[in-house]
Order: structure tokens, then C-alpha cells, then sequence
């Protein structure tokens, strides 16, 4: 909202915002921040994000580390590779023919 400046000193607020400047003294300020209930304080992330972080956190040091993030990523590339063998799979008997490879996937 435009040009705005605080200056907090002690008891004593300014407040100046454009041509504007409002004085204030002996004041209190108080924060609050509610929780809807959907971050189970998880530092204000969503329950669900907060459970793969820690699905991802192997060490449970509260922290990913790249080899944490990779190993997630190459198991679930992994997984969508023998996903896709298996539908190129017809026969089901776990290789592939040259037939069954060249096929259109679906």
C-alpha cells in the first residue's frame, strides 16, 4: 500500500505512510496465528505434504538430503518402468519379445 514506514521505539509507534504519520504510545501488540487444523504442527505445511517429507527423510533427521530425494525419485521411475513392462508384457511371461516391444504401448 504505497510508501509505508514503522518506526517502534520502547511504549512509542510512528506509523508513516505517504504524507500521513500516525503516533501511537503505551501500546501493546499481540500476534496470533490460528491453525486451521490442517498442519498438526507441522510448521505450517499440510498434513499430507508433511507426511511425504518424512516418508522421504529415511534418516528422520528432520531434513532431505539429495541422495534421500534421488533414492524416492529412482524408486518411483522404477516403478513406473515395470509398470509399463508389464503392460507391453502380453504373454505375461516377463520378457519381452520383439513383437511385444515394438507394439504401440497402452
Amino acid at each position: 500500500s504505497g510508501n509505508k514506514t514503522d518506526l517502534l521505539s520502547g511504549n512509542k509507534a510512528a506509523f508513516l505512510s505517504g504524507n500521513r504519520i500516525s503516533l501511537f504510545s503505551n501500546i501493546n501488540i499481540k500476534i496470533e496465528i490460528s491453525d486451521s487444523g490442517n498442519h498438526n504442527g507441522n510448521h505450517g505445511v499440510p498434513a499430507a505434504m508433511a507426511a511425504r517429507f518424512q516418508a522421504l527423510d529415511q534418516n528422520q533427521d528432520g531434513q532431505v538430503s539429495i541422495d534421500e530425494y534421488s533414492a524416492s525419485k529412482a524408486q518411483r521411475k522404477m516403478q513406473q518402468v515395470k509398470k509399463r513392462f508389464r503392460r507391453l508384457d502380453r504373454d505375461k511371461n516377463q520378457k519381452l519379445t520383439i513383437q511385444e516391444f515394438g507394439q504401440p504401448d497402452r
